[in-house]
């Protein structure tokens, strides 16, 4: 895939067209400042105990620790908090990938949203952190939400 930097995307809210250089600048800032390392990116992982798959945005290290970044775009206005960002099923699926691509919850995931509405003069960037503890009791409403699922489908993952 090519970037383009003055590749222009439009945004049906506020209307309008911006360059894919904006979010990729702000992106990139937001990695430096923090010392995030990519790893990967778009990284599919399998948990064959549970029968589930996904795709994984990046994983990363930060402070020396591996963990999981997923990007969000999202409609924000300025009042809007980070910590009000997040939908439950958020940490639930950093969680669950982590699990099913490092067999254990990390020390930290992270959640980073993009707007797409306040974006003058830069796009806004809100970063949820999460700790390990949070990650854990989040994998386990993953499960029990899942196995509901599961039976409600009745959805039998092969092995």
């Amino acid at each position: 895939l090519d970037y383009n930097p003055n590749q222009e995307v439009w945004l049906r809210v506020p209307q309008k067209s911006v360059k894919v250089s904006l979010y990729v600048g702000v992106v990139n800032e937001w990695l430096l400042d923090n010392k995030i390392e990519i790893d990967d990116t778009e990284v599919t992982c399998v948990n064959n105990e549970y029968g589930y798959a996904g795709k994984i945005d990046v994983t990363a290290t930060y402070k020396g620790e591996p963990g999981i970044i997923d990007w969000k775009t999202t409609k924000t206005k300025p009042k809007d908090k980070a910590k009000d960002l997040p939908w439950d099923s958020h940490p639930q699926q950093i969680a669950a990938y982590s699990k099913a691509r490092f067999d254990k919850i990390p020390s930290w995931g992270c959640n980073v949203y993009l707007s797409t509405t306040e974006i003058d003069p830069y796009p806004r960037l809100e970063a949820v952190w999460w700790d390990r503890e949070t990650l854990e009791k989040n994998y386990d409403k993953f499960i029990k939400t899942f196995e509901l699922w599961k039976c409600i489908k009745n959805y039998q993952p092969t092995h």
